[in-house]
């Protein structure tokens, strides 16, 4: 499927995120690619009627989540992106987001983070829920699930790459694994994703 004929399809989803999002988005490519990445990915948008005025949004406001999918779609073909590069990126979008530093900073436990991990949802995004399924302390492992949240494929490894940077920075870990188990985009109900640390 042809960048345009996803966009096309993306357009179609209802859900918001906030303005803070969609401009660390090209925050974190122009941080992680550089400069010249940043711009490739904008014309890439423009070729298809898809570039957000970012620069002028407001940070807490609500603005469509397609602008969000359609900027890593973009970054994807413009850069050649790969799904660790995604995961990349997600964990990049962490170290730049407002909302988590004061949640880390004020959450330092793991029970008190995993708490707080529905309202944090609720603060980037209008639709879909998440909920932490497990956590086995004696296995090292943290399964979370993530409802009514069919955005893209691509999405799934930006929330995976999320995760491991929100637990490593919690559990200052040596080493944090995560893999999405199931997924709506392979016939599965929900999105499960297990995080493992040591």
């Amino acid at each position: 499927m042809s960048l345009k004929e996803e966009i096309k399809k993306i357009k179609k989803i209802k859900g918001k995120t906030r303005g803070i999002e969609i401009k660390n988005n090209f925050e974190c490519i122009e941080s992680l690619e550089g400069e010249k990445a940043r711009k490739k990915v904008e014309e890439k948008l423009k070729e298809v009627d898809m570039l957000p005025d970012y620069e002028n949004y407001e940070d807490f406001e609500w603005y469509p989540v397609a602008e969000d999918i359609a900027t890593l779609l973009a970054a994807k073909e413009a850069l050649n992106w790969t799904e660790e590069d995604l995961k990349e990126h997600g964990r990049c979008l962490v170290k730049l987001s407002f909302l988590q530093k004061i949640f880390v900073k004020y959450f330092v436990s793991l029970e008190k983070m995993l708490d707080g991990v529905k309202e944090i949802w609720r603060r980037y995004f209008n639709f879909g829920e998440i909920k932490i399924i497990e956590v086995n302390r004696e296995k090292k492992l943290i399964k979370a699930e993530v409802k009514n949240f069919d955005v893209h494929p691509s999405y799934c490894k930006v929330i995976l790459g999320y995760f491991e940077k929100t637990l490593d920075i919690i559990l200052d870990s040596e080493k944090i694994e995560g893999m999405e188990t199931k997924c709506t985009f392979r016939g599965d109900k929900v999105h499960t994703f297990i995080i493992k640390y040591e």
